[in-house]
């Protein structure tokens, strides 16, 4: 062949290729053993494609003394770890587990790993997994699976919807937190979000559900905190402010005082079936 025909079709199959999107697994293990030893490197790595195709990190057994984000670039990522309890991320001070920030459609997955978040008093910080915007649409689509996330903070929640968002899906997570006031969920600014086969265990934190909620086949418990009083020995595992649309079903509640604590600072709820 010609020189320069193959230099044109070289071209053009490079062209193809460009246009082409394909999936790909990147693998993190911190011996080296894989493609990259931090899961944040592994993120970073990802070259954005348009159109959009799912890439999935694997993450390796071992400590990851990392706090992550999934930022706007990074959508159609999965993070999923091969051992729930021996894949842990374990929280720097100062900082948060993983953070998704970004707008619109997602699909991002967590799943399959611990995340442990230390005793932190920096406010907004110590929590487990924080969804929030980067300025534009409310993100979207986002599922949360088989995840463990233990956060010692006083007011640091497990999950925190910091920014409207919606479709989310968490399924089978245990949360454990010990700091006062510290909320398995504050998801007062979400919608459209099913909460299924979960196991919640707090010292003085509640589930904070916003409207189009389906709390479906979970276990959710409020303890009596160190040092607490009788001021807080009524704490509910699911406090509502003037929801609309909730459904809590086949759900065990083991509260101090209630199950379910109504509030009624941001108007009257409607339509919550238990």
């Amino acid at each position: 062949m010609h020189k320069a025909a193959l230099v044109l079709v070289l071209c053009l199959v490079a062209a193809a290729h460009a246009q082409h999107n394909f999936s790909r697994t990147f693998t993190v293990d911190p011996s080296g053993n894989a493609d990259y030893t931090t899961i944040q490197a592994a993120i970073n790595a990802i070259v954005p494609a348009n159109p959009a195709v799912q890439q999935t990190i694997l993450i390796y057994p071992g400590t990851y003394a990392e706090a992550l984000t999934l930022g706007a670039a990074r959508d159609h990522v999965e993070l999923r770890g091969v051992d729930r309890d021996a894949v842990i991320i374990s929280v720097p001070m100062d900082s948060d587990g993983i953070t998704i920030q970004g707008n619109g459609d997602r699909a991002n997955t967590i799943e399959n790993l611990t995340i442990i978040a230390p005793d932190d008093d920096t406010p907004d910080k110590g929590r487990g997994i924080v969804i929030k915007d980067n300025g534009g649409a409310a993100p979207s689509n986002i599922r949360i699976v088989g995840v463990r996330i233990e956060t010692a903070g006083d007011t640091s929640p497990a999950l925190d919807f910091e920014d409207a968002c919606s479709d989310i899906e968490i399924r089978e997570v245990f949360i454990r937190t010990t700091g006062v006031n510290a909320a398995s969920i504050d998801g007062r600014l979400g919608s459209n979000v099913q909460v299924m086969d979960c196991n919640s265990s707090t010292d003085d934190g509640r589930l904070k559900p916003g409207d189009n909620w389906l709390i479906s086949g979970c276990f959710l418990e409020t303890r009596q905190s160190a040092g607490g009083t009788a001021a807080n020995d009524d704490t509910a595992p699911i406090e509502l402010w003037g929801n609309k649309n909730l459904v809590v079903d086949n759900c065990a509640l083991r509260g101090r005082g209630y199950g379910i604590s109504i509030l009624y600072g941001s108007g009257v709820p409607d339509n919550v079936v238990v």
